[in-house]
């Protein structure tokens, strides 16, 4: 028997994935699943850049290939937010960005070190500018996220600098300075994560 009192309109669950008991998540609730899979995400590839020994060219490659992949994904899944869809184009166009990033990184025929460091100053240097926009746009996941995403602009211009700088680096200098990028990047998605919590 129905319980509904007439007149009375039914309260619709909000979209987002299906919770515990089949209740279904807001979107404002994935951000922290999110900033933590960002963090995760910078974090494991830092460490695994910096500690691989005598890394080689193609496992420099895959380093950059997953990390660009992940972010990808992560900046697709930001569209589902209030606030990613208010910088829904600059949000696209870098999950666009990192994923022909990665595929053209993997496809490239005999490609070189000087080549790879080449890509993925670009890369940097488009990437940071499409964050700090995104950051100055109010589109994080959450509302303190945005200066994170501004931050993490300009941690990506200074590796895209930095690069450009010395073309000639091998691909352990290569990895290195990578890594230590994609762990200072998860770690300031971690500092965010607080923030992003519900009640917050």
């Amino acid at each position: 028997m129905s319980t509904d009192l007439p007149g009375r309109a039914r309260t619709r669950p909000a979209h987002g994935n299906p919770g515990p008991g089949g209740t279904v998540d807001p979107p404002a609730a994935q951000s922290p699943r999110a900033l933590a899979a960002q963090a995760v995400l910078g974090v494991a590839v830092g460490i695994v850049a910096i500690l691989w020994p005598g890394i080689t060219l193609g496992a420099v490659v895959l380093v950059f290939a997953v990390f660009a992949f992940g972010a990808s994904a992560l900046a697709l899944a930001s569209l589902i937010t209030p606030a990613g869809r208010r910088s829904w184009v600059s949000r696209l166009v870098l999950a666009l960005l990192h994923l022909i990033s990665g595929v053209v990184v993997l496809a490239w025929p005999g490609l070189t070190v000087t080549v790879l460091v080449v890509l993925i100053a670009s890369w940097a240097l488009i990437s940071g500018v499409l964050e700090i926009v995104v950051g100055l746009s109010g589109g994080g996941w959450a509302p303190g996220h945005s200066a994170g995403n501004a931050v993490s602009g300009v941690l990506s211009l200074a590796l895209g600098i930095v690069l450009l700088l010395a073309p000639g680096t091998g691909a352990i200098g290569l990895v290195q300075v990578f890594g230590f990028f994609a762990m200072v990047s998860g770690l300031a998605a971690l500092v965010t994560l607080p923030q992003a919590l519900p009640g917050r």
